[in-house]
């Protein structure tokens, strides 16, 4: 097309897109990153604390009692904080999981989003097509009629056929005589 001039200049179509995409891989990568670095620090100092709580509820509940007695109580707290800590990490790992079908659902949302605006854009595409297909056919109906209009106008062409009747006699020096007949046909298409 003589017209286009996409090699002149960008259109914002052309770098929307593409920045968009980047800045979405790019957060994707950056929420990855934070979530596995957040769970690795919460289950490294859970335990740590549960276990530091353990000691403290046992010297707390446990001192003075008698040494059977004070080694049930501490299995107890032991046991009791351990406990609490499996269901903590439980729950963070329901959480994480919760978090990530909610992330996932938002990602399937944008993907809808933009196949959205892509088959509008494929929509848009195929209705230009198609009015170009409409614009070639009208043009085309009107070059054969153009062309079918310029062969009825034709001007008149002329043939001639000379038959020659006998032979050629010379009657002076630069005169020549002959009988002929000439045959003269009109084969354009104006005629009289």
């Amino acid at each position: 097309m003589s017209g286009n001039d996409r090699g002149e200049r960008l259109a914002p179509v052309d770098w929307v897109f593409p920045v968009i995409g980047l800045l979405l891989a790019i957060s994707i990568a950056w929420g990855v990153g934070y979530l596995q670095s957040r769970e690795t620090e919460r289950r490294y100092h859970t335990p740590r604390s549960y276990q530091e709580s353990a000691k403290t509820n046992a010297q707390r509940a446990c001192v003075g009692r008698e040494p059977a007695a004070m080694f049930e109580c501490v299995n107890e707290h032991v046991e009791a904080s351990r406990q609490a800590s499996n269901t903590e990490q439980d729950l963070s790992a329901q959480q994480r999981a919760a978090s990530s079908a909610l992330a996932a659902a938002a990602i399937a949302f944008a993907a809808l989003i933009v196949t959205v605006i892509g088959v509008w854009f494929v929509k848009r595409t195929l209705e230009a097509t198609l009015e170009a297909v409409r614009d070639t056919s009208i043009a085309t109906k009107a070059m054969i009629r153009q062309n079918e209009i310029a062969e009825r106008s034709q001007r008149p062409w002329l043939s001639v056929t000379l038959q020659s009747l006998g032979p050629v006699e010379r009657s002076s020096r630069n005169q020549f005589y002959a009988d002929y007949v000439m045959d003269v046909k009109n084969t354009g298409r104006f005629q009289r």
